[in-house]
């Protein structure tokens, strides 16, 4: 993917295509731009092995061959083009995106290809991911917006994470610890109550070359009500001992007001529990204020220590720029959360 990096626009698609995002513009090369879509995706292994969802692609390639059949520098569209459009037809691809509105879609792997902050080469993420909301109970199934901008937050700040021992709250696919793995963390505890989040999570970390080194993480179980047991806290924070960690992450994870009281609880146990823990941050997006106001409020009265930031990300960072749920309307906060410092006497 290196040698892709030289060309901005061309790479945008191919980024787009692996993210299942429909490209808001083309390159204005049809020439150079067909033998990227050759090289990089028809004939590149990441497609053989990990190829997008067929109704989504049979609607990227009909975009695209027509773009390049408008194309004024550009003699003929490459066969294998054509080729490859009406092998997905004649497979069902069609039939998937008219079905729609009648069913769900089916998950598919979603590809994210990202600048190492300290090589500065190009790497890549792949994922199986839901593409509905909600799936199996659980909305830990797919990668949402606030990972994304935390994992771009900590691409450009990779220096807070190198080296340390990280507790990742609501591991969901997986996309946030392999990218604290590659930028450098010694190791990554991966948690959620869901079992079928974690059993995908693993999957997803375990797939292909998403991580250098597969010792370098872990995954746990933790629910977060357990922090409110009398009967299961004194066991909770045995556990959170054992882990040792330096910082707790979590994404998109304050999403119903329910849940605020065991995930403060949790949180200020985790704080409480080990001296080394320092700090937590947890990025969201705004949705509604009632709710994030409510978050902020208990943990005050938690005794704890709040400072917050808004996340506001480079749309045309690596991991942002082809999401498709992302608009200019998207508000992102980051909210670092420690134990409040009693005041010295």
């Amino acid at each position: 993917m290196d040698a892709l990096a030289a060309f901005h626009d061309e790479l945008t698609v191919v980024r787009s295509f692996y993210a299942l995002h429909m490209p808001r513009s083309y390159p204005g090369s049809g020439s150079r731009f067909q033998a990227v879509l050759v090289d990089y995706i028809l004939e590149n292994r990441l497609f053989m092995d990990y190829p997008p969802a067929p109704s989504f692609q049979l609607k990227f390639w009909k975009a695209v061959i027509k773009h390049l059949e408008s194309s004024q520098d550009l003699e003929e569209v490459d066969s294998r083009l054509y080729d490859h459009l009406l092998s997905l037809m004649s497979t069902g691809g069609d039939t998937a995106t008219a079905t729609h509105f009648s069913r769900p879609p089916a998950p598919s792997f979603i590809t994210y290809i990202w600048r190492h902050p300290s090589t500065l080469r190009l790497t890549t993420t792949t994922l199986l991911e839901a593409r509905t909301t909600v799936e199996a109970g659980t909305t830990g199934l797919r990668t949402w917006g606030a990972c994304l901008a935390l994992c771009q937050y900590f691409q450009g700040h990779a220096e807070l994470i190198r080296d340390k021992r990280i507790l990742e709250l609501g591991c969901g696919t997986g996309l946030m610890g392999i990218v604290l793995s590659r930028l450098g963390a010694s190791h990554v505890v991966m948690t959620d109550c869901s079992s079928e989040v974690l059993e995908g999570c693993q999957e997803n970390v375990r797939r292909g070359r998403n991580l250098e080194r597969n010792d370098s993480v872990e995954f746990e179980t933790l629910d977060w009500f357990d922090s409110l047991s009398a009967s299961s806290r004194d066991d909770f924070a045995s556990l959170i001992r054992t882990w040792d960690v330096d910082i707790v992450v979590g994404s998109d994870i304050v999403y119903a007001p329910e849940i605020i009281e065991p995930l403060v609880a949790t949180v200020h146990l985790i704080l409480s529990a080990n001296a080394r823990t320092t700090s937590v941050q947890i990025a969201l997006t705004l949705r509604r204020e009632d709710t994030f106001d409510k978050f902020i409020s208990v943990l005050h009265a938690a005794q704890l220590q709040v400072h917050i930031d808004e996340l506001i990300p480079e749309p045309s960072g690596d991991f942002l720029c082809t999401a498709s749920e992302i608009d200019a309307s998207s508000v992102f906060r980051l909210v670092h959360i420690s134990l409040r410092k009693e005041p010295s006497a």
